[in-house]
């Protein structure tokens, strides 16, 4: 299963410039690439981006980037995450509803 399966944008299934830019960051992590990559929206109920799926699988992550947007890239971030808790916030964010379930045990043998 791809790491795009089921995100999702607004408008469908996301394009091949969202994907670009995510695969970028995984490739070339840098504050640079993930200022390109995380405001991607990757699920739409409820709305979430690469950044909020980050978040959610780290605490510890920043809430807010720079209020200067116009700063170099390096500059907006305090730090920004390796390529491994990207792929794995995406994966956590876009994962089927019946994954994120737990399991009945009282139906599994039937």
């Amino acid at each position: 299963m791809g790491l795009f399966d089921h995100a999702r944008n607004p408008l469908g299934p996301l394009g091949p410039e969202e994907r670009a830019r995510i695969v970028r960051f995984l490739r070339e992590p840098s504050a640079a690439t993930w200022n390109a990559a995380f405001t991607v929206i990757i699920t739409v109920r409820p709305t979430k981006t690469v950044w909020q799926a980050v978040c959610k699988l780290d605490p510890t992550f920043p809430k807010k980037g720079a209020a200067d947007s116009t700063a170099p890239p390096e500059q907006q971030w305090p730090r920004f995450p390796d390529a491994l808790t990207v792929a794995r916030a995406i994966k956590r964010a876009t994962a089927p509803h019946e994954a994120n379930t737990p399991v009945d045990k009282r139906n599994v043998n039937r």
